[in-house]
């Protein structure tokens, strides 16, 4: 929370509607021109964001809420702007709130502020927080396309001959490596898995314009870094889902990358292989006992078996090896059909798969595995990331100020105390 003050929701749940009514007193609050009321009001409204009588009236009054704390967002006072952020982030989880703040052009401030702030000044806690927030407004689906068609125009991808885009910039933050204490670019994995389910966007990362050593680094991450591998598995998977994509990814580190967890072997198994199989062995980290990651990694293998410079990729690192002791590790019934949906394509040749008629694989077992998406759906997308930060979030404490049960009434005294300083 802002370290401005701090107000924890009330011990009580049930509020009356002139209690409601008061909700919007507060958020007028956040117009004031004086910092610290600015910073009050948010600190109040913090202490009930996960309140669901909080949550109606944000439903019933959703731009009323998303336009001045937007405006703090860009505050110069650094609490209020972080507090701002915090409250954005978990309201934003909410499609309404999203649309109403794209429609106000959110996602290009906070893009912004990125760009030419807290990215260039080291800031890791409100580039935290900024990641937060586009990973939220791009994880929702718009009933109305225009309002994705802005997030992508925000992005730069529908500009030809610029310089480098938003979009090119953030994936040259998601290369950066992580800090000792914490990832300042955690949730911009979930961003970039996000934005991959649109076309538009996955053909501007396949462009000439992103380069192969972009997506070796990524995938690198993959096996060092736990807590970034399933933001990009899951945008190497949508850029999968894209057959023009396919020779980019297999040549990248990806297929080999990805391969190093999931599945075991002994050192003694690289006896007669090639280089880059040896090379999987060598840097291999244990079976992964996380199920949505195993079974991201099989669609990623199943959608790059749908053609021909997938397949051959696949059999270069000798994949159907891997596969074969996958199987033998695996315990989940979906993956391990989708496993065997995938060895006739990683073990015999183009020729042999033309002679049995399997050089055309059906998509639609290997899109979705066991996740209740549509496997029939035209583009099969990965289940949107969203970020929820809980209560007890270091981003929403304040070590400095005790918890103290206030009601609202309470909060209307402390805010008026400090408008009166």
């Amino acid at each position: 929370r802002a370290q401005v003050l701090q107000f924890p929701p009330p011990s009580c749940t049930a509020m009356d509607e002139s209690q409601l009514e008061m909700f919007g007193e507060v958020v007028g609050f956040l117009s004031d021109p004086k910092a610290q009321v600015q910073g009050a009001a948010l600190a109040g409204l913090l202490g009930y964001v996960d309140l669901p009588e909080f949550k109606k009236y944000v439903a019933e009054n959703t731009r009323a809420v998303v336009r001045p704390t937007m405006r703090l967002m860009a505050s110069e006072q650094r609490e209020i702007a972080k507090a701002a952020f915090v409250l954005l982030t978990n309201l934003s989880q909410d499609r309404a709130v999203g649309k109403c703040m794209v429609d106000l052009k959110g996602f290009k401030r906070v893009l912004e502020l990125l760009m030419t702030q807290y990215v260039l000044e080291g800031d890791a806690e409100l580039t935290f927080l900024s990641c937060a927030v586009l990973a939220n407004l791009s994880g929702h689906t718009y009933e109305n396309p225009a309002t994705t068609a802005a997030i992508e125009e925000q992005l730069g991808v529908t500009l030809e001959g610029a310089g480098q885009t938003p979009l090119e910039f953030l994936v040259a933050c998601a290369t950066q490596a992580p800090q000792e204490k914490a990832d300042p670019f955690l949730h911009l994995y979930n961003l970039l898995q996000n934005i991959s389910n649109w076309a538009n966007v996955r053909a501007a990362l396949m462009s000439d314009r992103t380069t192969l050593a972009y997506w070796n680094i990524l995938a690198g991450y993959m096996v060092s870094q736990r807590s970034r591998r399933k933001g990009i598995l899951g945008l190497f998977r949508n850029l999968a889902s894209e057959p023009s994509c396919h020779p980019k990814l297999v040549e990248s580190d990806l297929p080999w990358r990805m391969c190093c967890f999931l599945f075991d072997a002994e050192a003694k198994d690289v006896e007669g292989r090639d280089p880059v199989y040896k090379e999987i062995v060598e840097n291999q980290i244990g079976f992964s006992s996380d199920l949505p990651t195993r079974r991201l990694g099989a669609e990623v293998l199943g959608l790059l078996c749908t053609t021909k410079e997938g397949r051959e990729g696949l059999r270069l690192i000798n994949t159907y090896e891997v596969v074969r002791r996958w199987h033998l590790r695996e315990e989940d019934p979906e993956i391990k059909d989708a496993l065997e949906s995938i060895v006739p394509s990683v073990h015999y040749t183009e020729e042999e798969l033309v002679a049995e008629g399997l050089d055309e694989p059906d998509p639609n077992r290997v899109y979705q595995i066991g996740n209740g998406l549509n496997p029939q759906a035209p583009e099969p997308v990965v289940e949107p990331a969203k970020v929820t930060l809980a209560e007890d979030h270091p981003a929403r404490q304040d070590p400095s100020v005790d918890p103290k049960d206030l009601p609202l009434e309470g909060l209307f005294d402390r805010i008026e105390e400090e408008a009166g300083k």
